[in-house]
């Protein structure tokens, strides 16, 4: 069929597929059969199960196809032609065996209406809807222009993906693909050979993963997609799809495993000389409201600006005005794209309910992954004097992090008023103060003499990690909060004087090693209880041996295997094994070996 631009009304399908050859993507013809047998069974499983759910999500996408173009005037005229479709495909059991079954259905007094359908559906498949090469000068710069334009080529369609093993998703136009798929909509079609991805169920797992590199890639500029474990034929096509990735929004989904780390300011009420630190029990909003979700809500600004912010709002040093915001998610580069539209944030909320003149912002996040992280805004506890807090988060985080609603219960107890906003969703939930019944003191907050600043985990932000005792050393709470340690450390470990720069290098290069370790999926407690903090963290050249050594092991690891948990597999195997209290640098060597054996080592020992 030739190629015609798009009209209304036409199902428009952009095919996502692993090239199987330099020369050719498709060599056998064996994905190009499974595209189309698959196709034609999404019809006919549309016709047959119209609203049901699927896996696929095809049959789907072509029933709703179907109601909008009025293409088949009668539902049920396609009905006798689908149950014999799936009585042929229940006896086959491979795309070759089936298909010439199907032409044979289609000829059987079916072509006419099936060339009608067919002629609305309009697929984008890159080998022959790209100029391929040997190009001329001008098919070149038409080429490249093309592949600037994917992202919005992919857009204005549904991805199909085929997934014919497991190496696809190891592919970084492929990965690219799937990014942009699941941002606007995507099925799967799985052939006889293949294996899906379970894109439908596993969804926020899949939109964690993409935020995570698209974060990474704000942060850290195109290099970053080398940390990524994508390949391609032509490395010289990295930095093209690290450009397209960075482009994309993020899409906010939270995918955690109580070990996210927490970065930037988070706001306590301090009054008189005291701190509220809250509790863990939940309060009933005084009431709910509904605004415009934020246009664009995962779109991200320029990376300057988003740096700016991080010195302003992730490194804020109190939260105080009439309404402070405080924008709190599972991305530190959502929370601060944001913080730098709080006035327009502001600005929403307060058609639906009062807030005052906007103050100061902070921001913080809870990241399970890390890749975006940079080194800056480590975790501080700041005092808000504010009469409102303006809460700016994802929908689905108050469930499942116990630090907002202790930020919230503590607001309300020091007697200010807090509003919670969704941008992605439009909802606003407000909080009031309850006022003591007459003759009850209000309450008073807790005195300390310091705050705990270190980057800590969700999972252990409490008041008790939070607050320091009195009398503690400056020089010691300036090294847990370089290296994350629990301030109850203080009472036992004992700490040399570290000279500032220093201190501040190790723990920058302390968080970037971490980071590098959840690219591997790997738990840094698993690497660095006892082999990269306390003795060896009051020694600084052994804390350094220590770190150069994991940096080594995670970046060997990483080239065994494009799938993390198999290098996290390898790395847990290796580290179990060594006895020592400090890792040595046999343990790098080992590593290099099983890399260049390609053979993972069942037994070490």
């Amino acid at each position: 069929m030739q190629a015609r631009p798009p009209g209304e009304g036409d199902l428009l399908l952009f095919v996502s597929h692993r090239w199987e050859d330099l020369a050719h993507p498709d060599p056998s013809g064996h994905q190009l059969l499974a595209l189309k047998a698959g196709l034609v069974l999404a019809l006919a499983a549309s016709a047959l199960g119209e609203g049901r759910m699927t896996g696929s999500g095809m049959p789907e996408l072509f029933a709703k196809f179907l109601r909008a173009t009025f293409v088949v005037p009668d539902a049920e005229a396609l009905r006798p032609w689908a149950e014999r479709v799936r009585a042929a495909a229940r006896a086959a059991t491979a795309e070759e065996e089936l298909w010439p079954v199907l032409e044979q259905l289609e000829r059987d007094g079916m072509a006419e209406l099936l060339g009608r359908i067919r002629e609305r559906v309009l697929v984008w498949y890159d080998y022959a809807s790209m100029l391929q090469t040997p190009r001329t000068p001008d098919e070149e710069r038409a080429f490249r222009g093309d592949l600037e334009r994917l992202n919005e080529i992919q857009a204005s369609a549904a991805t199909v993906v085929i997934a014919g093993n497991e190496e696809y998703e190891s592919r970084a136009w492929c990965f690219l693909e799937i990014c942009g798929g699941i941002r606007h909509c995507i099925v799967e079609l799985t052939p006889s050979w293949g294996t899906s991805l379970d894109m439908h169920l596993l969804a926020n797992r899949w939109g964690q993963r993409s935020d995570q590199l698209i974060g990474a890639l704000v942060a850290h500029g195109h290099i970053a997609i080398r940390g990524s474990g994508l390949v391609a034929t032509d490395a010289r096509d990295l930095p093209i799809i690290a450009g397209l990735l960075a482009r994309l929004p993020l899409l906010g989904l939270i995918e955690s495993d109580d070990s996210d780390l927490l970065g930037g300011s988070i706001p306590f009420p301090y009054r008189d000389k005291g701190w509220f630190m809250g509790d863990r029990s939940e309060r009933a909003p005084s009431a709910t409201h509904h605004t415009s979700p934020l246009p664009h809500h995962g779109s991200i600004r320029a990376a300057d600006r988003l740096k700016a912010m991080g010195q302003r709002a992730a490194n804020a040093d109190r939260l105080a005005g009439e309404c402070g915001v405080w924008v709190y998610t599972s991305q530190r580069v959502l929370s601060l794209a944001w913080a730098d539209r709080s006035v327009e944030l502001h600005k929403s909320v307060s058609h639906v309910t009062r807030l005052g003149a906007l103050g100061d912002v902070a921001c913080t996040w809870a990241d399970a992954r890390a890749l975006a992280d940079d080194g800056e805004g480590w975790t501080r506890v700041v005092p808000s004097t504010v009469r409102t807090l303006l809460i700016i988060t994802q929908a689905d985080l108050p469930g499942v992090c116990l630090l907002l609603p202790r930020v919230v219960t503590a607001h309300l107890d020091a007697g200010a008023r807090v509003v919670v906003f969704a941008p992605e969703t439009g909802g606003v939930t407000v909080y009031e103060p309850e006022r003591p019944p007459a003759g009850r003191p209000q309450p008073i907050g807790q005195e300390a003499d310091v705050l705990a600043v270190p980057r800590m985990r969700r999972s252990t932000a409490y008041p008790s990690y939070m607050l320091i005792w009195k009398g503690a050393k400056r020089r010691d709470l300036e090294v847990l909060a370089a290296f994350r340690l629990d301030p109850s450390d203080c009472v036992w470990l004992r700490f040399p004087p570290i000279p500032e720069a220093e201190r501040l290098q190790l723990s920058q290069r302390r968080v970037l090693v971490e980071a590098a370790a959840r690219r591997l999926a790997v738990d840094w407690h698993r690497l660095a209880d006892a082999r990269a903090t306390d003795i060896a963290l009051t020694n600084p050249p052994l804390a350094r041996g220590q770190l150069d050594v994991i940096e080594r092991l995670l970046e060997g690891a990483g080239r065994f295997s494009d799938n993390p948990f198999d290098c996290r597999r390898l790395l847990y195997t290796i580290i179990d094994d060594e006895k020592g209290y400090l890792l040595p640098e046999s343990a790098i060597e080992t590593v290099r070996e099983v890399v260049r054996e390609r053979r993972f080592p069942e037994d070490l020992g």
